[in-house]
């Protein structure tokens, strides 16, 4: 399995995983201290920015699905089209 490939299966698991997603909100780097990660990825997801996450190579809706698990009180301050907007705007710097 790639590399990106497990960042996405840990995305995919703290989103399905209740308990996981409650002490990902909590520590996040606790729970990622626990993944087959390099130091650079873990560095990459603790800063949890769309630079960050898109340098990891995170797929938009993977990032999305992330931050919304780092901060869920986020759920209630963006949109999906704001969301895909502050891509856009990072994207193009």
């Amino acid at each position: 399995m790639s590399q990106l490939q497990q960042v996405h299966d840990l995305v995919h698991r703290i989103w399905q995983q209740p308990a996981l997603r409650a002490r990902f909100a909590q520590d996040p780097a606790a729970v990622l201290a626990q993944e087959p990660l390099t130091d650079g990825q873990r560095a990459l997801l603790l800063k949890g920015d769309f630079e960050a996450l898109g340098e990891l190579g995170m797929h938009p809706l993977a990032q999305m699905v992330y931050s919304l698990a780092r901060t869920p009180e986020m759920a209630g301050m963006i949109s999906f089209t704001d969301y895909l907007a502050d891509l856009e705007e990072a994207a193009n710097g």
